[in-house]
């Protein structure tokens, strides 16, 4: 009873007046105040990070952050091999993975590429080397994974624009065989591991790769456009919200994607035989059927070209580019020519090839395949190593650009090699999935 009667009770005093009491007579002023204050500071708060994730989410992260380094618990690899028209390609990445239980974290982490020529569709008459062509990219494999991990790495090829160009019964012997090599790796093949890239696919992993670079795959509004141009075919791939490319494009131009876990809205399309290699073929052999003479100089393909009614080999090269390119009947959506574009591949070669580019990205124009293409092919630039089909191509490329996706001259494009260090390609996009699927 002692320890009770004896308690000391503290009471808090603010303005002589016990608390109980002040709240009391001053509790509209002080929720005033509150009210005020959470007016004042709400837009500096980030409600997203109040978010709790849901078990066997999945965070990818662009690369390794030092708020997260600590907390990575395996490293994972995935191998993606290109199998293009004009060579074959391997893209051996690495991921930081942190299994945790509330949320998968997937960082990437370094990229190992290495490319070989020519691609698996030269092996048509002789199939048995298409497998063989593949030993010194499995050999790089070998060196950059570890030993332990191939087991449980999963490796992918997927064939392109050169395969999709030969006969069915050619392209599945290669794909056969090829198959039948890299199941006796030690890596993870699956069974529908080996197998042509469907080209809705190869747009759509090119695009995520670059925004995924870009970090831009939570705020889809800001996504940039992309263009791809292969040696068989080119791609074409941007979100979109607007309701005219929603309504006005072409049967199969769009499709809804789960992107990061939202719905959205993909235009994407690959134009098979509109590669510049294809293209370039398709071009020449128009032009052999014709009853042009070689009288002027000017550089198409690999001979001399100019009709006899011309001085200007330009004209003369464009006005055969610009009537194959508007017969290929390329959608036009005009909304591409008011996004931000980036543009890979043989858009960016032929320019660092002329040596506009000096890095990995750069801005040109429009018009500025237009520009080059004149002066290349009507000899106002030379160089001592040139392509006899340089003159051909750029051409090419300004009218595909401007005639076909109906691209204005003044339009800017940023050309990308690398981003990050990191190769721009589809490949990537298709790794990242393989942890989607798995």
């Amino acid at each position: 009873m002692e320890s009770c009667t004896n308690r000391q009770q503290t009471i808090i005093l603010i303005n002589d007046q016990p608390l109980t009491i002040f709240l009391k007579r001053n509790y509209l002023s002080l929720m005033i105040i509150l009210i005020s204050t959470i007016v004042i500071i709400a837009p500096f708060i980030s409600f997203r990070s109040l978010i709790t994730f849901q078990p066997n989410e999945t965070q990818i992260i662009l690369h390794p952050f030092d708020v997260t380094k600590d907390i990575i618990q395996d490293v994972d690899y995935a191998i993606v091999i290109d199998g293009g028209s004009t060579g074959t390609r391997i893209h051996i990445f690495s991921f930081l993975i942190n299994n945790g239980v509330k949320q998968q974290k997937i960082i990437l982490h370094d990229e190992s590429y290495f490319y070989i020529k020519p691609g698996l569709s030269s092996y048509a008459h002789n199939i048995s080397q298409a497998a063989t062509s593949l030993e010194p990219l499995l050999t790089q494999a070998f060196k950059h994974v570890p030993t332990s991990l191939m087991p449980q790495t999963p490796l992918i090829l997927k064939a392109t624009a050169g395969l999709r160009l030969l006969p069915d019964e050619s392209a599945n012997q290669i794909l056969d065989t090829v198959e039948y090599r890299l199941k006796s790796s030690p890596f993870k093949v699956q069974h529908d591991a080996v197998s042509m890239l469907d080209d809705r696919d190869e747009g759509l992993f090119g695009w995520y790769t670059v925004n995924f670079l870009l970090n831009r795959l939570h705020n889809i509004s800001q996504s940039a456009a992309t263009l791809d141009l292969g040696g068989g075919s080119t791609q074409v791939t941007f979100s979109t919200n607007d309701m005219n490319t929603l309504v006005m494009s072409p049967p199969g131009r769009i499709a809804k994607h789960q992107i990061e876990g939202e719905p959205e809205y993909i235009y994407t399309h690959s134009y098979l035989g509109n590669g510049l290699m294809s293209a370039r073929y398709s071009i020449l052999l128009e032009h052999s059927h014709g009853q042009q003479s070689v009288e002027k100089p000017g550089l198409i393909g690999n001979r001399l070209y100019s009709s006899s009614n011309s001085y200007d080999p330009f004209e003369d090269c464009y006005e055969q580019v610009a009537n194959f390119v508007i017969e290929s009947r390329i959608d036009q959506p005009k909304e591409l020519a008011h996004r931000e574009v980036y543009a890979m591949s043989y858009f960016y070669d032929r320019m660092k090839d002329i040596r506009v580019l000096k890095h990995e990205q750069g801005y040109i124009k429009v018009r500025d395949y237009f520009r080059y293409a004149e002066h290349i092919c009507n000899g106002m630039i030379k160089f001592k190593k040139q392509s006899p089909f340089l003159c051909l191509d750029l051409t090419y490329i300004a009218s595909y650009l401007h005639d076909g996706l109906g691209l204005p001259l003044h339009k800017d494009i940023l050309l990308v090699k690398k981003m990050n260090g990191i190769e721009i390609s589809w490949a990537l996009g298709a790794a990242i999935n393989l942890f989607n699927l798995n």
